[in-house]
């Protein structure tokens, strides 16, 4: 697999200093091209790319679906789903428009992947393998079925299966604090709906969510069971890099999200991941 130049899609919507963002991303060594992801109303146009390299940074902007899904998780998919269309590369990296990943974050996260690239994985239950295992920022212990979404890197074939999933009509999230005994969190979401490719025990209880997966569920000891021993068999978590967020000007909370139950590629160490 070749992990020489990858391309990366940037989603979501206008925060500042996106283009800038973008184009140092594209001047990454690893860095095939940028597929900006964004809304038929951002602010921003072609133009802004004109002294950039031809093909190098591709600005796609969406139509938004009816339905925007509990906490935009149906822009998420789409914008993620369209901006594949116009990658290259096997090798995809998915960030959203509101992180800054550092170059050297980059390279780093790109040489992990390659080097864990050879590890056996599963069959979808078609009885197509995965390519390779998704790595994700962190996968959490204390929810069932929880990839950190905010970064997904791995093959564009098991990437287009992800993000094919069907689109959610669960009502709206809001307003804060959300009640999660209630609505089903976007993370596990998505990684019920994946975890349901390989697993039929997996299709059952992303089926049945109100019964197994939203806290204090009468069913959640048993969803738990079940994906802890599997936590690592689809995603493989990725190690900590310098990232910033935009959104709340800060670096990615990455011990705050840790104490919540988030595991990292340093927190594996004391078990080989297969």
């Amino acid at each position: 697999m070749d992990f020489s130049s990858i391309d990366i899609i940037v989603q979501g919507g206008h925060w500042p200093n996106l283009d800038q963002t973008v184009k140092e991303y594209s001047k990454h060594h690893l860095v095939n091209r940028v597929v900006l992801s964004v809304w038929e109303d951002s602010p921003l146009s072609d133009d802004v790319f004109s002294d950039s390299p031809e093909g190098k940074i591709i600005l796609l902007k969406n139509h938004k679906p009816p339905y925007e899904g509990p906490g935009n998780l149906n822009l998420h998919l789409l914008s993620c789903r369209n901006g594949l269309k116009h990658c290259e590369k096997d090798i995809i990296l998915k960030i959203r428009s509101d992180e800054r990943m550092s170059p050297e974050g980059i390279t780093k996260w790109v040489e992990y992947m390659s080097k864990h690239s050879d590890k056996e994985t599963l069959n979808y239950l078609d009885g197509t393998p995965q390519k390779m295992k998704i790595g994700v920022i962190a996968t959490n212990i204390n929810y069932p079925y929880h990839p950190q979404d905010h970064v997904f890197i791995g093959h564009k074939d098991d990437l287009k299966r992800l993000f094919d999933m069907p689109f959610s009509m669960q009502p709206p999230i809001g307003p804060e604090p959300v009640d999660f005994s209630i609505h089903l969190r976007n993370p596990i979401y998505i990684g019920a709906n994946y975890f349901s490719m390989f697993f039929d025990e997996s299709k059952k209880h992303i089926e049945n969510w109100r019964e197994y997966l939203v806290t204090n569920s009468p069913k959640l000891n048993e969803s738990m069971e079940f994906y802890l021993k599997n936590r690592t068999s689809i995603f493989r978590p990725l190690p900590r890099i310098k990232m910033w967020w935009v959104k709340f000007s800060s670096e990615y909370w990455w011990d705050g999200y840790h104490n919540s139950g988030d595991r990292y590629a340093e927190d594996e160490e004391d078990y080989e991941i297969q």
